[in-house]
């Protein structure tokens, strides 16, 4: 494997590869946004209502895991239709063939 120093690229990829590193650039700036927005609502959580940062941290854990696991289950119905589908689909095929016979 070849060291950075020794990487050659074409202009094109010289581009491609500085839009890719501005792009997960910009995405670390926008996780470090959001991760000091949950900082600035738990704060103001414990200064106007009195929960911890703690307690409150763990709720918004607990309902973002729920939240997760609903997506997972959702797109697991979604699945299991489509396979039901697909199996239907795929047993009317064979019905058709042997009737064709």
């Amino acid at each position: 494997m070849s060291s950075d120093s020794e990487l050659i690229l074409t202009p094109k990829q010289q581009a491609a590869l500085n839009d890719a590193v501005d792009e997960a650039s910009q995405s670390l700036v926008r996780a470090e946004i959001e991760k000091n927005f949950r900082k600035d609502v738990a704060e103001r959580v414990k200064d106007e209502i009195g929960v911890p940062t703690a307690r409150f941290n763990s709720l918004v854990r607990q309902r973002h895991c729920n939240a997760a696991a609903e997506a997972v289950e959702k797109h697991q119905e979604t699945v299991e239709l489509d396979e039901m589908l697909r199996t239907a689909a795929r047993n009317k095929k064979a019905l058709d063939q042997q009737v064709e016979e």
